[in-house]
């Protein structure tokens, strides 16, 4: 929420989680799934009953639901990352939480947008992190998504507009 507040204005950012809520509203009522908020920009989809394909389904048209949404004043693009994961109601639930919130994750590593169901493959991916970076030369804040070791092995970032050097 920090990032759609700082870039768009909160009014906007205001703006995006109504359509979202209003695409999850909608597309989870004909699945008879539930949706809800958790924090900032996160939402949960529970869906009891269906099967992994029909998760899959409903995950993807609300992808391009939100594909297909425009908000604001300028009608913005946004975009959506859905991790999904089986859960057993029998197990704890931050465990199954913590899967859904690594295919997450997967899905915005793999380029935002889409969904991703969680697997083993998941835990073989090389940790990544997305340090933020604001440049005082030109004022740019960006963030960057780069491998643990990469940062490790980093003195400074280079700013991506000017190329100033930003101590880490």
């Amino acid at each position: 929420m920090k990032k759609l507040n700082d870039r768009y204005g909160q009014e906007n950012a205001d703006l995006y989680l109504q359509k979202l809520s209003e695409i999850l509203r909608l597309k989870s009522q004909r699945s008879h799934a539930l949706s809800f908020r958790r924090s900032g920009d996160e939402f949960f989809l529970l869906a009891r009953g269906l099967t992994r394909e029909d998760v899959e389904r409903l995950a993807v048209s609300i992808v391009q639901a939100v594909g297909k949404a425009r908000v604001g004043a300028d009608k913005g693009r946004f975009t959506v990352s859905i991790g999904g994961t089986q859960v057993d109601m029998r197990e704890a639930m931050p465990i199954n939480r913590g899967y859904a919130e690594k295919a997450v994750k997967e899905a915005k590593r793999r380029g935002r947008n889409q969904f991703v169901w969680y697997s083993d493959d998941i835990e073989k991916q090389p940790k990544t992190f997305e340090p933020r970076i604001n440049c005082t030369s030109c004022r740019t804040h960006a963030s960057i998504v780069m491998e643990e070791k990469q940062y490790d092995q980093l003195q400074h970032f280079l700013c991506p507009v000017c190329g100033a050097a930003i101590p880490k």
